[in-house]
């Protein structure tokens, strides 16, 4: 798991072309009148979730994980708690290959993403987002999807 600002995105550069794209296209982002769309940046090796959303109490909430791509979670707009634990210390509960997500069950510990930041997840790393942090607030945040 890494968490940052998106301005020292170019320290990551390291991580490899997709990751670079995603984490340019992210910075490059205007949130006015985001409407949830999904942005092929590279076929289906680097894509972007766009997701204005409302945040949700906790118990709403559940744990996922990938083994297929890694997230990067954006907070263009608003903030959120996500959840994060390392699938080792979870039961899974069940895997959609489809949506390559697996399902987990079991405490994780509360880590608040802020307007500008973003937390790559690789596939040991479940989280659990869009958490709210006090009462539900309005949220535009994006999925980068970098496959591994």
């Amino acid at each position: 798991m890494i968490i940052d600002r998106i301005e020292n995105r170019a320290a990551y550069a390291f991580l490899g072309d997709g990751f670079r794209q995603a984490l340019d296209f992210l910075a490059g982002y205007q949130p006015c009148n985001a409407k949830r769309e999904d942005i092929i940046l590279d076929g289906d090796r680097v894509f972007v979730k766009v997701r204005p959303m409302k945040t949700k109490p906790l118990e709403e909430c559940s744990l996922e994980a990938h083994r297929r791509y890694a997230d990067i979670h954006y907070v263009a707009k608003g903030r959120e708690q996500i959840g994060y634990a390392n699938i080792h210390q979870l039961e899974q509960i069940g895997y959609d290959e489809d949506k390559d997500m697996v399902k987990l069950a079991g405490p994780s510990d509360p880590i608040t993403l802020a307007e500008g930041y973003f937390m790559i997840t690789f596939p040991e790393d479940a989280h659990m987002p869009c958490i709210a942090i006090g009462q539900p607030q309005e949220l535009t945040k994006l999925i980068a999807k970098v496959q591994l």
